[in-house]
């Protein structure tokens, strides 16, 4: 996946690194994170990504996200 000021704003693109550096903190198993990440941009940006897990790793990304502080919610825009 590839992140780029053509299709980001570069506030966006410098919280895409913060959300990283937060969840990293939280676990260092990478697949977690990956997954974890994958589901905010998801959950925050619908526009940019769609992301389909398995119930179980829907819960485990949630569940880290929320030991981060992030919303585990929709965004609207």
């Amino acid at each position: 996946m590839l992140f780029t000021d053509w299709f980001c704003d570069w506030d966006v693109l410098q919280d895409f690194g913060e959300v990283i550096k937060k969840i990293r903190a939280y676990s260092d198993d990478p697949k977690k994170c990956h997954n974890a990440f994958l589901l905010y941009v998801a959950r925050k940006h619908p526009h940019i990504l769609k992301v389909g897990f398995e119930p179980e790793v829907d819960r485990e990304a949630e569940r880290l996200l929320s030991m981060c502080g992030f919303s585990t919610e929709v965004s609207k825009t």
